[in-house]
């Protein structure tokens, strides 16, 4: 998305009078008005007394003859600029990127400098185990693994119950209630 968004800003730019345009850009509330919409129409008309979809008219006319690389269609509507992407040349770069990239596709380095812990699973050892668990113990995996690609320092940790005083309450229960150790 972020190849997209680069190229809404870029051909966005030259109409926008001094705004940010990669601030108005977001993603549509509706499927069917397309994928991204710039709001820059609303706050264009404010500057200039005029109503918003009469602006983003114009933008998009002016666009019709624009070459988009990622872009396969600009509409107004309701003030909005909404764009529809063409997934196919998006596709075509992001593999070509990935292919490229291998095992370090999609890292970044947010995280340089800072630590975090992250603590999951810590099943009771007394109690069965069950597929929560499991849940558990894959997404903490996961979300240390994640972090880790964006560049943190991460620690992990899986407290095991102190197994000393609940094992002593166990035998307890075992020879006072008479069950077999099994």
């Amino acid at each position: 998305m972020k190849y997209v968004k680069e190229e809404v800003a870029r051909v966005l730019e030259p109409f926008s009078e001094g705004v940010d345009v990669k601030r108005t850009i977001k993603e549509v509330a509706k499927e069917e008005y397309g994928d991204l919409c710039s709001t820059l129409p609303f706050i264009l008309a404010r500057k200039r007394g005029r109503k918003p979809q009469e602006v983003a008219g114009e933008v998009a006319d002016r666009l019709k003859g624009v070459s988009f690389k990622f872009i396969e269609e600009v509409n107004a509507l309701s003030g909005y600029l909404n764009f529809k992407i063409d997934y196919y040349a998006l596709a075509d770069v992001v593999l070509r990127e990935a292919l490229e990239k291998g095992d370090e596709y999609g890292r970044v380095d947010i995280g340089s400098g800072k630590r975090v812990m992250v603590e999951h699973t810590s099943a009771n050892p007394n109690k069965p185990l069950h597929i929560g668990t499991l849940r558990n113990a894959c997404l903490g995996d996961s979300l240390a693994r994640i972090l880790r690609f964006a560049g943190y320092e991460v620690v992990v940790a899986n407290y095991i119950d102190d197994t000393g005083a609940q094992m002593s309450d166990n035998l307890v229960a075992h020879f006072v209630l008479g069950h077999p150790m099994e």
